[in-house]
């Protein structure tokens, strides 16, 4: 699989022996859950330790999902991942 026109947004080490692609909009609560309740651990026992790359695919849901990944895609350098994680956490307001 090629990266589209914008380019993967990922975590980890891309030559880690497994890659996991999560399809999330940042306006579905189960996406929101996900990453505020399983993610962290996720993270921390395979990215975090090479065993797995990680790459977040954008799948918005509605208008507003869609801006809200427009705005985290906008960031700039390295603020992509803490953009989704205050989005997700601000989800609920």
């Amino acid at each position: 699989m090629t990266a589209g026109r914008l380019g993967e947004k990922a975590l980890g080490n891309p030559d880690a022996p497994n890659i996991v692609i999560e399809y999330a909009s940042l306006t579905c609560s189960h996406c929101q859950r996900f990453h505020e309740e399983t993610f962290p651990a996720f993270k921390a026992k395979y990215i975090d330790t090479g065993k797995a790359y990680f790459v977040l695919r954008e799948y918005p849901l509605d208008p507003l999902a869609t801006a809200a990944v427009m705005l985290a895609r906008c960031a700039p350098g390295d603020q992509f991942f803490p953009i989704v994680d205050l989005l997700f956490e601000q989800q609920r307001n």
